[in-house]
Parts: structure tokens; sequence; C-alpha cells
């Protein structure tokens, strides 16, 4: 207990001002990372991309993003992709070995690499659009979830690899928000997690196949930042987050949420910078000049960080 809280303490307060990141719909090269500067008018300081479950080449991307400065985020998710159609890699499968070769082939790039680096397996598993690991959320999924997650974190110490930090991360709500898929079900234990997560969107009056309206952060998050604080004192970390335009003033709701996001006491922001069901991207000038105003106030070294991180976790264990 004396080495868990020693590191909770100096997380946070290495984590005195808050990150920001960007998401990005594909493995970026340094064309993407520039592209997503320009439209945003910041380097990221987080950068994160997706992984499905495919052997794929990715080293050379990990060294651009921390050749420019910033620390690499990868989401790995368990699926497999046909006609841009989504399948759930059963849990049998993964927990039997049938992908080993597909987690050495990340676990060998990401070990030469030899940086730090965040890795966010099966993200948003309380919704139902993803159910991991089979073809239905049920009342089994937080017990699958749990087993893949821990096979994937025992398959990366098992491979020797010292330079990552695996975060937990639902959705901010659960969908269907029943009592077998609350947050704290999926919780994988604190030996098996360092930082905590969440995703959350502000959609507004967006979507066209529900009725939606606009909301602010706290509407958005309090709730999942309750439950999660419930579970851990770990850093935690918005790893998705964006809010569209229609139904209110973007520009307001971006200044808002960084102003609570530093009253939750949150260590990092990461938004989705994407044209995807809803336009999220940062894009308009005084959207940029929200964002740097909020960021030239509060900034330290990411990788600074992450390397502090990973050697206080060390001395802990």
């Amino acid at each position: 207990m004396k080495k868990l809280f020693i590191l909770i303490f100096f997380i946070n307060n290495i984590f005195a001002s808050i990150f920001w990141g960007a998401a990005l719909e594909k493995i970026p090269k340094l064309e993407n990372i520039y592209k997503a500067e320009y439209e945003t008018g910041f380097l990221p300081q987080f950068l994160e991309f997706y992984l499905a479950f495919y052997k794929t080449d990715f080293l050379s991307s990990l060294e651009d993003i921390w050749t420019l400065g910033a620390v690499p985020c990868i989401t790995i998710e368990p699926a497999l992709f046909e006609n841009n159609t989504m399948q759930a890699v059963f849990f049998e499968d993964i927990l039997n070995g049938k992908f080993d070769e597909v987690l050495r082939n990340f676990t060998d790039q990401i070990k030469s690499f030899n940086n730090p680096l965040i890795i966010r397996f099966a993200h948003e598993m309380n919704l139902n659009v993803y159910h991991w690991g089979q073809d239905i959320l049920n009342e089994k999924s937080a017990e699958i979830y749990i087993k893949m997650y821990r096979y994937v974190y025992e398959f990366f110490k098992k491979q020797n690899v010292k330079n990552t930090i695996f975060a937990f991360c639902p959705n901010n709500e659960s969908v269907p928000n029943v009592s077998y898929n609350q947050i704290k079900n999926y919780f994988p234990g604190s030996d098996y997690v360092d930082i905590l997560g969440v995703d959350g969107y502000n959609f507004g009056t967006c979507p066209t196949d529900r009725q939606s309206k606009w909301k602010n952060f706290d509407e958005i998050f309090s709730n999942a930042l309750t439950e999660l604080r419930s579970l851990s004192q770990n850093p935690l970390i918005i790893f998705e987050t964006a809010s569209t335009t229609k139904g209110g003033d973007k520009n307001i709701w971006i200044e808002n949420s960084l102003d609570m996001a530093l009253k939750h006491n949150i260590q990092g922001i990461i938004w989705f910078q994407v044209d995807k069901e809803c336009d999220w991207k940062i894009s308009s000038e005084l959207d940029k000049k929200n964002v740097n105003k909020f960021f030239e106030k509060n900034y330290s070294n990411v990788q600074y960080w992450a390397k502090e991180f990973l050697n206080e976790k060390r001395r802990a264990n």
C-alpha cells in the first residue's frame, strides 16, 4: 500500500497541468501529423491511433510521433474488418493463443521502439456497438472482457515489454444502462491498470438517427468520473472527446471543458480529430485560439512525464 501511495502522489504532482492530444483515423505518418497540427493549430502531446487484430507495420509511426515530441497512444481493437464491417474476435480464440502471432507482432515493434507509450485495449467495452469477444453484449461481457484484458497484459509482460502504460477506458455512458453493463464490472484490477480513461462526446443536435441534445463537460463526464475514481486514484485521461457545432457554441464548449478538466484533476485530453458521424474536427480560427490560449498557460513535457511514470511504476513494484 505504501508503494502504491508513493506512486499516486508522484504521478499527481508531475501531472500538474493537462496534456493535450489528438486521435487520428489511420496509423499516422508524418504528413498526417503535420495535417493535424495545421488543422488544430497545435502539435499534439499525445498522438492516438487504432490497430485491429492484424499483423501491421507501425514502428516508423511510433518513431515519427516521438521525434516530434509526443507520446504515442495505441488503441488495440480485438476485431477484424471485412467490407468495412467490424467483426468481433472471439475471446476463446484470444485465450487459446490463436492470435498470439498478432500480439507478438505488436510487442516486437513496441520493444524495438523502446520509448514509453500508452496501450488502450478494447476501449468503450460498455457500449453495445462493440461487444468485444463475442457477438452481442450480455451478462457475461464483463467477465469476458477482464479475461481478454488480463491475457493481453500478461502476454506483453511475458514478452518482456517494459515501456507500456496500460489504460482501462470505458465509455462515459453504459449502453444498455443495465446492472451487468456498469463500468465497475469491467475493471480488470489495480494490478493490471496503470491509468484510467474515459471517452465521451457532445453530439448536440448532430445525429439524424436519434434524439440528442447539447451537453456540457460535466453532463457528459461527471457520473463516469465518480465511478472511475471509486475504483482507483490513478491518473485519468480523456482518450476521446469532441464537440459538434450543431446545437450550441463549440468555442464556448471547448473553453468550458478545459476549465472543468482542471477542476476535475484530469491529466490529459485527446481530441477526436476526425469527420465521422459528426464533424468533430477543430478547424476554425477561434477553436484554435481557445485551445492554444489554454495550453500556453498549462504546458509541461509529456515525454518526461511518461519516462518518469514508468520509472516510478518499476520502483513501486
